[in-house]
């Protein structure tokens, strides 16, 4: 059945193609997480992108969530401490 035009597999590939374009995305800003995470590049970029979109997007979550704690973290190693609270906000943790 398709949906806008669209089938299931159609959709299904199209999100991949997005997903895989995150990667490519993360993979040139390369940041500098911290060296308790192991680094965006770790992976050759052709081997990540042949992962499912699942696999994609947990790592691309994980990915984030290091940047925002390589954030933190930084910060705090700078002088600037941070409570608990401003720690979990900033790591978009809000309640």
């Amino acid at each position: 059945m398709a949906i806008l035009g669209f089938t299931q597999e159609e959709m299904r590939k199209r999100e991949h193609e997005k997903l895989q374009e995150e990667v490519r995305r993360l993979y040139d800003e390369n940041h500098q997480l911290h060296p308790r995470f192991t680094p965006i590049a770790s992976a050759p970029l052709e081997s990540r992108l042949g992962r499912s979109a699942k696999q994609l997007q947990q790592w691309i979550h994980r990915v984030q969530h290091q940047i925002r704690m390589t954030s933190i973290i930084k910060e705090i190693e700078q002088g600037r401490q941070l409570t608990i609270r401003q720690a979990y906000q900033q790591a978009g943790h809000n309640r």
